[in-house]
């Protein structure tokens, strides 16, 4: 059951279970679901290539440059991951009886209203999720980068099917 509103965090006691945002005007439902990027990974993989630039200053100063110099590209490489991490926090897919909301970081929130939707399929593949109407026609696409997981595209699909009546 919701308590916050899932984009602006907007404390929700006090309101209608079904009712619109006062403070960013997002619809929503109590018994809506949301799934989306982690909001604190990215803290974490920073402080892992801290850790990691340490080390490799630690090595070098110890007189090992070698080891020094191989873990840099490692923490280069963690600090792009963190940076990723960080730009997905606020890309989240929120599963209500009456409305599926895709909201990505930097753009305008999708809404698409449920009676329009007959089904989800998740891509073992690429890990995403293709919405359909009743004549099988794509309304939507939630990729796997979206969400940072296959195992979270998947999950949406299922509430999808299950907002439905149809578990694949």
């Amino acid at each position: 059951m919701l308590q916050n509103c899932p984009i602006c965090k907007y404390s929700l006691d006090g309101l209608p279970d079904e009712h619109i945002c006062p403070e960013c005007g997002t619809q929503y439902h109590r018994d809506s679901v949301c799934v989306g990027g982690s909001r604190y990974s990215w803290i974490a993989s920073f402080i892992v290539a801290g850790f990691v630039v340490w080390l490799s200053i630690a090595f070098a100063l110890q007189g090992a440059p070698i080891v020094g110099l191989a873990l840099g590209p490692l923490a280069i490489g963690l600090c792009f991951r963190a940076v990723k991490e960080y730009r997905i926090r606020r890309q989240i897919v929120i599963v209500s009886p009456r409305v599926l909301t895709i909201v990505l970081s930097n753009s305008e929130p999708e809404h698409i209203a449920m009676d329009r939707i007959s089904s989800a399929t998740w891509s073992r593949v690429d890990g995403s999720v293709q919405v359909h109407d009743e004549n099988e026609t794509n309304l939507t696409r939630i990729p796997k980068g979206h969400l940072n997981s296959h195992f979270k595209t998947k999950f949406v699909a299922e509430l999808i099917n299950r907002q439905k009546g149809r578990l694949e």
